[in-house]
């Protein structure tokens, strides 16, 4: 089950139409997972997974996701650019960057 519901986020946050009802869809999910009045124990502990601590997703997935919201390769924003994030959440994940002119964190 958390595997399928890991798999469904997954597959929606890498469209850029789709991120925003991921993220919802993450936000219900962490909700649902405090109500042993609602749902049976197998999907209180699958969706109490979206609360533990995140896996950050791939490098690949962040540098499509910024390219897509700046309009631009990474090599032409940042002069660097760590691959390795400094945290994960249920919605993102941090990386150091450094801009053409000024370092900056990248969320």
């Amino acid at each position: 089950m958390a595997r399928q519901i890991g798999y469904l986020i997954g597959s929606l946050r890498k469209d850029s139409h789709n991120r925003k009802l991921a993220n919802a869809l993450i936000k219900l999910g962490q909700l649902l997972s405090t109500r042993a009045d609602l749902l049976p124990p197998v999907y209180l502990a699958a969706l109490a997974r979206l609360q533990d601590s995140v896996a950050p997703f791939p490098f690949t997935d962040v540098e499509a996701i910024v390219q897509s919201e700046l309009g631009v390769r990474l090599s032409k924003a940042f002069r660097e650019f760590d691959p390795e994030p400094l945290a994960a959440a249920s919605l993102g994940q941090v990386h150091h960057a450094v801009l053409r002119s000024i370092p900056h964190f990248v969320k």
